[in-house]
């Protein structure tokens, strides 16, 4: 009798079991994913974030690595060209600079032996604008003379090319005779207007 009174309550123990452990197991694997749920996506997101930052480090440091070829290709002395005409702009105004560079070259400078070849007879300059492009371009008066046209020529292509500024031609006024005048004199003279940038 009292046998079968103590089985009782223990069948009744393994029902509530029963019925309780589905309970429990179901809450806390919903608790394990309400904590572990934010985790995930937080490492997700970071995975996303870390591959993107590397992509972006990639394109940058390949960017990098041309502007490095770039800088090594301009510093060989295969590049002295290039950094002349960069060195051209190189320059902020300033009145003095430009006549000496106008006005004392190998064109407008005597030795012992020779005469200058190129003579300067008047000489102004104007401050001009800005550009667009960061740039200014002043304007540069000048007269010049010489011996023959030719000697003019070589001095105007030094100054648009050999120039430690970057010179440009405006506009020149020749001889009103082109034929005889130039011919039968003993120099000629010319009016020169130039175009020089500079960068401030």
């Amino acid at each position: 009798m009292s046998q079968n009174n103590s089985t009782a309550p223990t069948n009744t123990n393994l029902q509530k079991n029963r019925v309780y452990a589905p309970i429990i197991i179901g809450l806390s694997i919903f608790l394990i994913i309400l904590v572990l749920y934010p985790i995930y996506t937080t490492y997700v997101d970071t995975s996303i974030e870390v591959s993107g930052l590397e992509k972006i480090k990639s394109e940058k440091q390949l960017k990098i690595d041309e502007i490095k070829a770039m800088q090594a290709q301009f510093a060989s002395s295969g590049s002295s060209e290039i950094k002349d005409k960069v060195q051209k702009y190189n320059h902020s105004f300033n009145t003095s600079d430009i006549m000496e560079a106008v006005m004392v070259n190998k064109y407008t400078k005597s030795t012992s032996l020779t005469p200058a070849s190129i003579s300067i007879g008047s000489f102004s300059v104007d401050k001009g604008k800005k550009l667009p492009n960061w740039l200014s371009l002043a304007s540069v008066s000048i007269s010049v003379s010489g011996d023959a046209p030719d000697q003019i020529i070589d001095y105007i292509t030094y100054l648009t090319t050999e120039s430690a500024y970057a010179f440009t031609i405006d506009s020149i006024s020749l001889p009103i005779d082109t034929g005889s005048a130039w011919q039968d004199a003993t120099t000629t003279s010319l009016s020169l207007s130039l175009g020089v940038y500079y960068y401030e």
